[in-house]
Formats: C-alpha cells, structure tokens, sequence
C-alpha cells in the first residue's frame, strides 16, 4: 500500500491486493487503483484479505473471536510489523484488535451478509480469505456463505 507500490502494481498488473484500517479506506484505495487504471487507459480489478470467523451463532462467533483478541501477543505482532516496515499503517492499527485484515465474525448467514455489504460498500472484486479453522472454515463458506453470495451477485 506504499505509494510506489500503489503505482506500480495498477500500472503492471490486472489485479491489486489492497487495504485499509476500514471498510471506508479501503473503498477509497479500491476506487483510487481503479481511477488511476482508468487514465492509464485500463482496467483493474481490487482484492483484500478478509478474516471470516463462523460459528453456529453469532454468539459463538463472537466469543471465539475475543478468544484470539485476549491472547494477542502484542510483542510479536510489533517485531512482525516492525520487519514489514509497517509501523504506523493500516496492518499497525488492525492489529491491535487482533486481526491485521477487513474482519467478519457471526453465524454463516451474518458473516455471507456482511461480506456481502463490504463487497458492494467497497467496490472490491474478490476477497481471500482467511480462517481460524481452516478446513471447517472452508466447508462452512463453500455450503453456506458462497450459495447466499451467488445469488446477492447473479
């Protein structure tokens, strides 16, 4: 997100990951990559990383999710910033909450609405995601969250 890494990547290449403390600065880094693609006279396409944290119900989600955000080394997540160069950005901020991505905890169907909503608040093409369990993680996504997002987007 550095701005000759910024540069380079919409003026090089199809495709950007890009980020933001927020939902708000990442639509603002998805449509500044997209505006800046336009007067090159291309087009790119937008991805962020994105935390899912699905549980039966939202309740469940949440407290595993305070699970991590009450064990976060913070020593290690500075020395690991601190070896990107990232002190004082976006990652900085977010890891102080635990999660040093765009994050969504709840129930499948929570989780599949508020994907939905950042995809269409954002502007953003795709998502990668990341999970705190990941083969259940990715069975809940591929039965549950993945038909609810098909037919948001047809």
């Amino acid at each position: 997100m550095s701005a000759r890494g910024f540069d380079f990547s919409v003026r090089e290449a199809d495709g950007c990951f890009i980020g933001g403390r927020d939902a708000t600065e990442t639509a603002a880094a998805s449509r500044r990559a997209k505006t800046l693609a336009a007067e090159l006279g291309k087009t790119i396409r937008t991805y962020c990383m994105m935390t899912v944290i699905a549980a039966p119900t939202d309740a469940e989600a949440q407290s595993r999710a305070e699970k991590y955000r009450d064990g976060l080394d913070e020593g290690a997540v500075a020395g690991m910033l601190e070896s990107y160069g990232a002190q004082g950005n976006a990652m900085t901020a977010r890891a102080q909450g635990a999660f040093m991505t765009q994050t969504v905890v709840g129930s499948p169907a929570s989780c599949a609405r508020q994907i939905e909503a950042f995809l269409r608040d954002c502007d953003i093409d795709g998502l990668m995601f990341i999970y705190d369990d990941y083969p259940a993680g990715l069975r809940v996504t591929g039965r549950e969250i993945l038909p609810y997002l098909r037919n948001a987007f047809p």
